[in-house]
């Protein structure tokens, strides 16, 4: 279990169920964005793609139809970083997509058909300024769902979240997610109780600071 965590990055071919990119399991409580983002970056290029999926949450592939549909009470990251740069120092251009219970994507084009019971932000409903990113995740939550919904695109004062995170060799990188023409939010109430986004189409990139 410490090689998981720990260790240095393995990849491996699956049952060949799945065809449209690199998986990762446990994905929002584990922290494991980074490690999605060296997996898809270590890929080639028809394997840009990574898709982390939270506990208790399934995405489930209908080959016939080539769909992929979200269940359970978590989220489905998807990464694309099929025009992302990547140097020792960082990355440019990946963009991040949170895909909540009910939303489904369709391959090959990669469109999101989000849950009915969701609709798209037209106008944010907070007002919060300076909410920098402690870590990978906001001070406010524990989860990147509402770090990207929450106080990214239903937050009307931010139009990006960074922080800076330590490196081994002593120096710090900044870690942005920023909103594009092409970001889209979406919000509603699941079972009548549960709030929840969908984040389509957010920039990521990682540059020294100084």
């Amino acid at each position: 279990m410490e090689s998981q965590e720990n260790g240095p990055l393995v990849l491996g071919d699956g049952f060949g169920f799945f065809p449209h990119g690199v998986i990762d399991q446990h994905f929002d409580r584990k922290a494991r964005l980074g490690r999605l983002i060296v997996a898809v970056s270590a890929a080639d290029a028809q394997q840009a793609f990574g898709y982390g999926i939270d506990e208790d949450t399934a995405f489930v592939y209908d080959a016939s139809r080539d769909k992929a549909t979200v269940i359970g009470a978590g989220t489905v990251v998807a990464v694309d970083a099929a025009k992302a740069t990547f140097n020792e120092v960082g990355l440019q251009g990946v963009r991040i997509s949170v895909l909540g219970p009910g939303d489904v994507l369709e391959f090959p084009a990669r469109k999101v058909s989000v849950n009915p019971k969701k609709s798209l932000i037209t106008k944010e409903y907070l007002t919060l300024e300076q909410t920098h990113l402690s870590s990978l995740f906001s001070p406010y939550s524990g989860r990147l769902e509402e770090a990207m919904g929450f106080l990214l695109t239903d937050n009307a004062n931010e139009n990006a979240l960074e922080t800076r995170v330590p490196t081994i060799s002593g120096g710090e990188r900044i870690i942005r997610f920023e909103q594009t023409g092409d970001t889209r939010g979406y919000w509603g109430y699941l079972d009548g109780q549960l709030d929840s986004y969908t984040v389509l189409n957010v920039s990521l990139s990682i540059t020294p600071y100084r």
